[in-house]
């Protein structure tokens, strides 16, 4: 009945009379065969666990029987939907090994396939191995054992295998895959046309992605360009996602260019414009053509190309190769979205303008895109920013865009650039604390080399700041950390002994420059300038004598005969210093100074003609200098203080003649200045007549100086006062008040009438009198008023 039952479709019944006759028969000759049809009625109504158990019962309980390894079979494919995979391969060698020969070889190629579907090698080429021999008939047996040795790296076995199996009868799909394998591992074997040939054929009557892959890498490294180009467009028709198309592209452009076919590439430009032309291809190979000295190719390929990068990349090898202009251009006509490339464009059009020297518009443009990136993109721009600012002296705009950046918490390694540039700009503004501030920051942070550069910057602006004991101390470090000898460290040095002769350690001084000179190869290129810094440095010590002889033999030294009377000069000052005047007298009488050095040696002359005693030749020395207008007044002084030294015969006739070459003088600016120093001077030494004569000449000058007048009359106007000559003394008064009103000398001429009115005992109102003369008025009251004065 339970067979009837399980023929009839009755599920259920046949469950039940199975169930009951394998309780009441389980050693009838048919048990097996019942408890193998209640596995497959479980199989029927989908009961995978129930079938398991069932098919499990078969082999475990009837070992010997005939349906054990058909069970077994069974029994495998549930462990397998249930991911049992080790429990299914078990069962399928056993059958492999044991069952009759139609079974073994299902169960071989089961097996053969849930190992290749693994990619477990070495197993699949075992049991592809023993399925050929259980099964010589065959095929896929031969396939398997292909696959295996592909997968364990013997291509040639596998070459081998593969072509067996295409030798038997196959299935159009496995044949395929033969095909396909015999084509993978002939182009492993560096047989690249019997591999195109497999791949070719395997792929029409098989899909396979990676087999239009390589058909494709094969075309593209030994196909003509046509076959090549055919296999990269069908696999990216078939798959354009596939992640081997860009290299495949660029190794087509990179044979292309390599082989110089302007046909061929031009084809593909034709291409891959109608492709939509991928952006990093194209970038690609106008790189690659730039690089090789075909830029026009890369523009025309770059053309095509409606990405905006690739219009950017345009505008960056435009700006490469020297023409900004053009990039500007580019840059100015291209619309870009944010995140499209709108930081690089700006990125370029800032180089493009600093190119063409249009400063202001490059840091506008490295502005808007610190204002509007990232936080390092917009670190970098504001780093550009403060370089470009301090290479062009903008200074303002270094610093403040150095501070900035500093403040945005960026990059250690931009913020430790952008202190950099602080630094700098602090110096070149004269802002020598803050430099060193930001100095001392830096050297926190800096290792190696870099605390180098940065000691010897710090020891200098401590040098400049005359902060002698910070400076001895880093210039100490930077001595530890140099090559002993070396053209730098006898710099630091110096720079050493002259922080110390600052600070007045005059012994160290004279040690560390010993030290120096001792050092010194006298072949070096820089022992010129290490000379001069040691004579300044001796000079500043107050070691004038070696000073001066330093000085004069790099005189005689000197290349050309600006730099010679420079010298000259410097070492004048030092003769002068030790008191040797006549060695300084010599130096300066031969020297050939041009324009306000030739007067400033002059001047030098007579101070040093005096020192000697020559009081003739300085006399004669100052009077050329009254023709110097920037000098007179030193002359002028340096002459009276002469001539107090001098006889009283001498004396007399000295201010004479100064005065005489003083009234001679054009009238202006200066000559009212001189002229007045020189009356007000005279005036204090007694010398009445040509000190008022020379203050007259000062306010009554056809053009005058508001400045010098009102000094004049106010000085001419005291001393009568002084003289008891009241009235004349207000007349003087009130033309200064009607003159210059508004002078800062006005309101002590306005106190000094109202006073001697009072002492008169005149009206002390001035309105009126004052409302009745012009506004310049002139000197005739003056002048009456003083002859008056002169005859009492």
């Amino acid at each position: 009945m339970a067979f009837s039952a399980f023929d009839d479709g009755l599920h259920q019944l046949a469950e039940d009379q199975f169930k009951e006759f394998l309780e009441q028969f389980p050693a009838h000759e048919r048990a097996c065969e019942a408890q193998h049809l209640l596995g497959r009625l479980y199989e029927r109504t989908e009961q995978p666990e129930l079938a398991l158990q069932a098919f499990r019962a078969v082999y475990q309980t009837y070992g010997d029987c005939r349906l054990a390894s058909d069970a077994r079979l069974a029994a495998a494919r549930f462990l397998l939907t249930s991911h049992r995979r080790e429990d299914a391969l078990d069962l399928l060698q056993i059958t492999l090994n044991t069952g009759p020969s139609e079974l073994a070889c299902e169960a071989g190629l089961r097996s053969c396939e849930i190992l290749l579907s693994s990619k477990d090698w070495t197993r699949l080429e075992t049991v592809a191995e023993l399925a050929s021999q259980r099964c010589p008939a065959s095929a896929p047996t031969s396939l398997y054992q292909a696959f295996a040795q592909a997968g364990l790296g013997h291509f040639r076995r596998a070459t081998e295998e593969s072509s067996r199996a295409l030798q038997t009868f196959l299935s159009p799909g496995d044949r395929a895959k033969a095909l396909l394998l015999r084509g993978q591992s002939r182009f492993l074997m560096k047989d690249a046309s019997g591999s195109a040939k497999d791949l070719e054929e395997a792929l029409q009557n098989l899909e396979s992605e990676s087999g239009e892959a390589l058909l494709a890498r094969v075309r593209a490294k030994v196909g003509s360009f046509s076959e090549a180009l055919g296999a990269v467009q069908r696999l990216w028709r078939l798959y354009p996602e596939n992640g081997e198309l860009p290299a495949l592209r660029k190794q087509l452009l990179s044979r292309l260019i390599e082989e110089r076919k302007p046909g061929a590439i031009q084809t593909f430009f034709q291409w891959m414009g109608q492709a939509g032309f991928p952006e990093e291809e194209a970038r690609w190979a106008a790189g690659n053509y730039h690089a090789g000295g075909r830029p026009e190719l890369g523009d025309r390929l770059l053309k095509l190309c409606s990405a905006p990068k690739c219009q950017l990349l345009r505008a960056s090898f435009r700006l490469e190769d020297g023409a900004p202009q053009e990039a500007l251009k580019l840059l100015e006509d291209l619309k870009i979205a944010p995140g499209d490339g709108a930081e690089e464009r700006l990125f370029l059009l800032a180089s493009s303008q600093a190119a063409l020297g249009d400063i202001e518009g490059a840091l506008a443009s490295y502005g808007e895109l610190a204002g509007t990136a990232e936080h390092e993109t917009a670190a970098r721009a504001l780093l550009l920013r403060a370089s470009l600012a301090a290479e062009n002296n903008v200074w303002l705009e270094a610093t403040v865009s150095a501070q900035k950046l500093i403040l945005d918490n960026p990059p250690i390694e931009f913020a430790f650039r952008g202190r950099k540039i602080l630094a700098r700009a602090y110096l070149e503004t004269g802002q020598l604390s803050k430099a060193a501030v930001v100095l001392e920051e830096l050297l926190r942070e800096a290792k190696g080399p870099s605390r180098i550069e940065l000691l010897r910057g710090l020891g200098r602006v401590h040098l400049a700041r005359r902060d002698y004991p910070n400076a001895m101390l880093r210039l100490g470090e930077l001595l530890e950390l140099m090559p002993e000898g070396s053209g730098e460290w006898i710099s630091a040095l110096l720079d050493l002994a002259e922080a110390q002769v600052g600070f007045g350690q005059a012994k160290e001084a004279r040690e560390t420059l010993a030290r120096a000179e001792n050092s010194l190869d006298k072949t070096t290129p820089e022992i010129r300038e290490f000379r001069l810094r040691v004579a300044g440095i001796r000079l500043a010590q107050g070691s004038y004598n070696l000073a001066a002889e330093e000085l004069s033999a790099l005189a005689l030294e000197a290349p050309d005969a600006e730099e010679r009377s420079s010298l000259a000069i410097q070492a004048a000052e030092a003769y002068y210093r030790a008191e040797r005047y006549d060695e300084a007298i010599d130096l300066l009488e031969t020297t050939t100074a041009s324009g306000q050095a030739r007067a400033a040696v002059a001047l030098k002359l007579g101070l040093t003609l005096e020192k000697a005693g020559r009081l003739d030749e300085a006399t004669a020395a100052y009077e050329r200098l009254l023709e110097n207008p920037n000098l007179r007044n030193d002359a002028v002084e340096r002459l009276l203080l002469l001539a107090r030294r001098a006889p009283e015969t001498h004396r007399q006739d000295l201010s004479r003649r100064i005065q005489d070459r003083l009234l001679a003088l054009p009238s202006d600016r200066l000559a009212e200045s001189s002229r007045f120093r020189l009356g007000s001077l005279l005036l204090g030494i007694g010398k009445r007549e040509r000190g008022l004569a020379l203050l007259e000449s000062v306010y009554t000058a056809s053009e005058v100086d508001p400045r010098w007048s009102a000094l004049a009359l106010l000085g001419a106007a005291y001393f009568h006062e002084t003289e008891s000559r009241f009235e004349l003394a207000g007349a003087l008064y009130r033309q200064l008040l009607a003159r210059y009103p508004s002078d800062t000398m006005a309101p002590h001429a306005r106190t000094r009438l109202m006073e001697i009115r009072q002492l008169r005992g005149e009206p002390l109102s001035l309105g009126k009198d004052l409302a009745d003369r012009p506004p310049m008025g002139d000197t005739a009251e003056a002048r009456a008023l003083e002859m008056k004065s002169e005859k009492e």
